[in-house]
């Protein structure tokens, strides 16, 4: 009968070895939790749990337009946009549950509204469920979706535990109702919520209804931004 030593002379020397210096070092061994030894008592994959939620961080972000995928507080052109009185407003807002930015295009607004979101989320474990949608997605989400059926994205806006609404105003006014509804319903619930709008506060309360307007603003952090020439 052929044996491994010789098929394989090199391999069978290396399990050998192996074997000789598990022997030795069980036998010397006085570590009763010692992995090698006892490799169900190995302490837990910390690295690995890091690694995932790594993972599961860089995945929620890549969410994210790629218009501002460079958009943080510690970004150089950031500051000079919206000035550093605005950034370290930012940086003070990032735990508020209100923030409004206003300003017309081109102020910055969305730019450091998602630069703040990626701080939040960087900056806590609890980020499941947070959400970028922008009002325009959310109202068209609403208008087609089946009837009778609630769109999957309204329902993601309903819950989620941070909420970062971009452009409202812009939506197609036929189908605001979505937005004013996600509005009411987190300020009833008191889950924290962010907006950028292009247009003043009177004019979303023109869109929306006065008692929306002020659930927006009254105690929130505002931003004015304003355009840069």
């Amino acid at each position: 009968m052929l044996k491994l030593s010789d098929l394989a002379p090199d391999i069978a020397a290396l399990v050998e070895r192996q074997q000789r210096e598990a022997q030795d070092h069980e036998a010397a061994c006085v570590d009763p939790c010692c992995a090698r030894c006892h490799p169900e008592k190995a302490p837990p994959p910390v690295a690995t749990a890091r690694s995932l939620e790594q993972v599961a961080r860089e995945r929620l972000l890549a969410h994210l337009p790629t218009a501002f995928a460079d958009a943080s507080l510690t970004a150089p052109w950031l500051v000079a946009l919206v000035g550093p009185d605005a950034i370290h407003q930012a940086r003070r807002a990032i735990s508020a549950k209100r923030v409004a930015l206003v300003g017309p295009p081109g102020s910055g607004k969305t730019s450091l509204a998602v630069a703040m979101f990626r701080a939040a989320v960087e900056g806590t474990r609890h980020f499941a469920g947070y959400r970028y949608i922008s009002s325009h997605a959310l109202a068209k989400a609403r208008a087609t979706s089946s009837l009778g059926d609630e769109a999957p994205l309204v329902e993601r806006a309903l819950g989620a535990p941070l909420l970062l609404l971009d452009e409202l105003g812009g939506e197609d006014s036929r189908y605001a109702s979505a937005v004013a509804e996600v509005i009411y319903e987190r300020h009833a619930e008191a889950l924290p919520t962010w907006i950028t709008a292009g247009v003043s506060a009177k004019a979303l309360a023109d869109r929306y209804g006065g008692g929306i307007a002020r659930r927006l603003f009254e105690h929130a952090e505002i931003f004015k931004l304003g355009g840069k020439s």
